[in-house]
């Protein structure tokens, strides 16, 4: 889980042996937020957004593990494959997958928009 402000995370989810179950996704942390998944099945909270699910899931085969963030080091391997393969992406045409839509705010503490007096 990666921390998206709020009370919103991005996240994934895998099974044991790493298949993914659900795609990568933007999620509103709340009680229910996870209660499609089995009572029985455990899960494993990990990331910079994990805090936040803490307080708001209450499951009994609910884990934090603290200390495992997202790193581009964790891409290495996987990389080095493609680059192996000749697998490239022509930058010039790439397009980032965002999970939600970008929208912009005006600062409300920002310096530059204060009068000068």
């Amino acid at each position: 889980m990666v921390d998206a402000r709020r009370m919103e995370v991005y996240m994934a989810l895998f099974d044991a042996s790493a298949k993914r179950i659900e795609n990568d996704t933007a999620v509103v942390v709340r009680p229910d937020t996870f209660s499609w998944l089995p009572a029985k099945r455990s899960i494993v909270f990990f990331g910079s957004g994990a805090s936040k699910c803490h307080e708001m899931v209450n499951r009994k085969n609910a884990y934090w593990i603290d200390g495992i963030y997202p790193s581009a080091a964790a891409m290495a391997v996987e990389s080095y494959r493609l680059y192996l393969e000749g697998r490239f992406e022509d930058i010039a045409y790439f397009e980032p997958h965002y999970l939600k839509e970008f929208l912009t705010t005006t600062a409300r503490k920002n310096p530059l928009l204060r009068s000068v007096k």
